[in-house]
């Protein structure tokens, strides 16, 4: 990154939240690199503690850090002698002076902290990018959801089968990122990227087998649905059928029914024409009283007279006419 001002910068667009998530597991890394260093390279001082101003050297310094030589520092480190049980505060060029330890170690101390740095400035572009680049906020969020589906046994396969494997320390820093939905240091999002592929192609045949599984059942209840519902189609088109037919055999019983009782008719009426010429509708009526009262019970009177007229017109040797109440005889055929 170029200057402290655009890292300031960008460390004031996280939350109070992500800002106490970054800077202690930025404190975490430096204190064990300074306790590493130190406790290799001397055995009278003790790192016990470091402080970072992150407002070194900007308008929001309102808490500044001090050397024993009175220098305003960003990173003060807080050394302790074993021996004289006193507390020093230094800046990293005067370890030497104030502590006795070499400037060589001081100054590997020093390009360590450049590293962290490093690590600082990766997490931030990364999360500047987050917020900025849809594309790339896409891709996080979506890893983070993969992530969530991944069990320890799964990180414990992965690191198994991989040359970078992912650490528990790894694993604790993911987790809290992900809660403050916080883009990764580059290192660690690439080996959660590898796990997702390493599972991805792992359980893709399983998955489809699964699928497949799953689109079999639905097709099978998808082919038993439809065949109890043609069954069901057929017993009422069955049910339908009979009861037409039924009907169609009442409509045909009682069609016969009122033509035998219309023939009935005939035949006694056909005997009086034998006899008379005019037939008024009482002595119609009356002759043939029993057939008309049962074709009363379905037809009106009108279409019971005309069924006759027509039934002696095509069936005897007679052609009548209905008129004024009566039945005249118009003439006689001659066969």
């Amino acid at each position: 990154m170029n200057n402290e001002k655009q890292r300031h910068a960008l460390i004031s667009q996280l939350t109070e939240n992500q800002r106490e998530i970054l800077f202690m597991y930025y404190k975490y890394r430096k204190k064990n690199i300074l306790i590493n260093d130190m406790y290799r390279h001397s055995e009278e001082w003790e790192l016990i503690d470091f402080k970072v101003n992150e407002n070194y050297r900007t308008s929001c310094n309102d808490n500044p850090l001090y050397c024993e030589c009175g220098k305003e520092l960003k990173y003060q480190y807080i050394l302790r002698s074993k021996s004289k049980d006193t507390i020093i505060k230094l800046r990293i060029e005067h370890f030497k002076e104030h502590s006795g330890i070499p400037n060589r170690i001081a100054y590997q101390v020093r390009k360590n902290m450049f590293l962290l740095d490093d690590w600082l400035d990766d997490v931030l572009l990364n999360h500047d990018k987050l917020m900025n680049d849809s594309e790339y906020h896409r891709k996080v969020i979506n890893m983070y959801k993969e992530w969530n589906t991944i069990s320890e046994l799964d990180v414990e396969e992965f690191n198994s089968n991989s040359s970078k494997p992912i650490t528990s320390k790894n694993i604790e820093l993911i987790n809290d990122f992900k809660k403050y939905s916080m883009a990764l240091p580059t290192n660690i999002e690439q080996k959660v990227f590898t796990l997702i592929d390493y599972f991805h192609k792992k359980k893709y045949l399983a998955y489809l087998e699964e699928l497949e599984r799953e689109r079999r059942i639905q097709r099978e209840k998808e082919q038993e649905a439809l065949r109890k519902e043609r069954e069901l189609k057929r017993q009422q088109l069955l049910k339908e059928s009979e009861a037409l037919n039924i009907q169609k055999r009442k409509i045909m019983a009682k069609e016969k029914t009122d033509k035998m009782l219309i023939a009935e008719c005939r035949v006694k009426i056909t005997k009086l024409l034998d006899v008379q010429n005019v037939i008024d509708i009482t002595t119609i009526y009356n002759e043939c009283k029993i057939e008309i009262d049962e074709l009363l019970k379905s037809h009106v009177n009108t279409k019971i007279v005309n069924d006759i007229v027509n039934s002696i017109n095509r069936y005897t040797m007679y052609t009548v006419k209905f008129q004024n109440n009566k039945l005249f005889k118009a003439w006689t055929k001659r066969f």
